[in-house]
C-alpha cells in the first residue's frame, strides 16, 4: 500500500471537522469523506491524497488509523469530540476548536475534498454507508484492507446485451 502520511491525514481529519457543522458529521460522514476523497484521488492520479489504508466493515470502509489520529487531535487541543443520543444510538459530533492547517494539500486536494463534503453532507449517513458498498468493498473479507488500486473494477460496467452483440460480430 501506500506510505501513510499521518500529518497530512490529521490534517483532513481536522479541516473536514471544521467544515463540516458538528451535528452533520459523525463518524460515519468522516468516514466517507476520508474514504472518497482518497478515492477520487486515486481515480484521478494513482495515488490517494493520505496514503491512508481503509479497512472493510459492515457500514463501508473505514480508516485504520481513525481512531489513534482523533485522539492526537484531542490531545493537541484542536478538537472535541462530544458523544449524543440520537433515538436509540450514539452520535459522535467532532468540533474543530482552531483553525485548520490546510498548507499540506494542493488546489486540486482541497478541491476533491470539499466536493466530497458537500455531495456527503447531502445525504444521510444510512445512505452514504449503502453507497460506499461498492464493487472494491464488496470483493475484500470483513476487516481486511481494502486495496486502494481494486477502486478502478468499480468503473467497469456489467456487459449490456448490446454489448456482447458487437463483441460476437466483431469475431
Amino acid at each position: 500500500m501506500e506510505n501513510f502520511n499521518r500529518s497530512k491525514f490529521m490534517a483532513m481529519v481536522h479541516y473536514i471537522a471544521d467544515a463540516v457543522p458538528s451535528r452533520m458529521l459523525g463518524k460515519t460522514r468522516l468516514n466517507k469523506i476520508l474514504w472518497y476523497s482518497d478515492r477520487e484521488m486515486y481515480l484521478k492520479s494513482g495515488h490517494t491524497i493520505s496514503g491512508e489504508t481503509y479497512l472493510k466493515f459492515p457500514k463501508g470502509p473505514l480508516s485504520k488509523h481513525f481512531l489513534a489520529v482523533i485522539d492526537d487531535l484531542k490531545d493537541s487541543g484542536k478538537l472535541v469530540v462530544r458523544r449524543t443520543r440520537v433515538y436509540d444510538y450514539e452520535q459522535f459530533e467532532y468540533i474543530s476548536l482552531v483553525e485548520p492547517d490546510i498548507s499540506l494539500f494542493s488546489t486540486e486536494e482541497m478541491d476533491i475534498i470539499g466536493r466530497q463534503i458537500a455531495w456527503i453532507s447531502s445525504l444521510t449517513a444510512e445512505e452514504v454507508s449503502l453507497r460506499s458498498h461498492g464493487r472494491a468493498w464488496e470483493t475484500t473479507m470483513e476487516n481486511d484492507e481494502i486495496p486502494m488500486f481494486s477502486v478502478l473494477t468499480e468503473k467497469i460496467r456489467d456487459l449490456t446485451p448490446e454489448d456482447l452483440e458487437w463483441a460476437l460480430s466483431e469475431t
